[in-house]
């Protein structure tokens, strides 16, 4: 029996919710950048968007955790760098492979950590080709008040679920 909750989402997210957020009482679906809710708490917040193509994905995470009512489960994806490998190795032939992935780890990883660099690179793709690593999501998760409750790679997607547990502990 489909809820109402998951007949709005996309259908990527419904083995999660089902999994982890059936009981959810007022979910709350975000598809669009800067729409977090700023109240009305719900018990389930759902990010349709990556968190790593946000400018500041630590102030995503706190206005996520400030919204969520304590126990709160948020579902969101990201893109990790093993994700990407992933995609690029079947996008390129066996030959183009290491060359491709050395000129995207090169621009998409190591120059937006540049502080020069990185306001070029801003500049040039805003923050959509930011990548992290799986520990680096999990690590801003935690910090963000999240336990950390499943994962799972669907489609070349890192998705999680996470729970809130405290309060954000980092304010950006």
């Amino acid at each position: 029996q489909e809820s109402r909750f998951q007949s709005e989402i996309p259908e990527v997210f419904a083995d999660l919710i089902s999994a982890y957020a059936a009981d959810c009482l007022r979910p709350h679906f975000v598809n669009v950048p800067g729409t977090v809710p700023a109240s009305g708490n719900p018990d389930c917040l759902v990010v349709g968007f990556s968190i790593n193509h946000q400018a500041n994905n630590n102030q995503l995470l706190n206005t996520c955790n400030a919204a969520l009512v304590h126990g709160g489960i948020f579902l969101g994806w990201t893109e990790t760098y093993q994700t990407r490998k992933a995609s690029l190795k079947n996008r390129y032939a066996k030959l183009i492979f290491p060359v491709a992935y050395a000129w995207d780890a090169i621009w998409h990883r190591f120059l937006p950590k540049v502080p020069i660099l990185g306001a070029a690179h801003d500049w040039a793709f805003g923050s959509e080709q930011r990548l992290m690593s799986k520990v680096e999501m999990i690590g801003r998760l935690y910090a963000a008040g999240f336990e950390l409750l499943a994962e799972k790679i669907i489609g070349g997607k890192q998705y999680f679920v996470a729970q809130k547990t405290t309060a954000a502990i980092q304010a950006e």
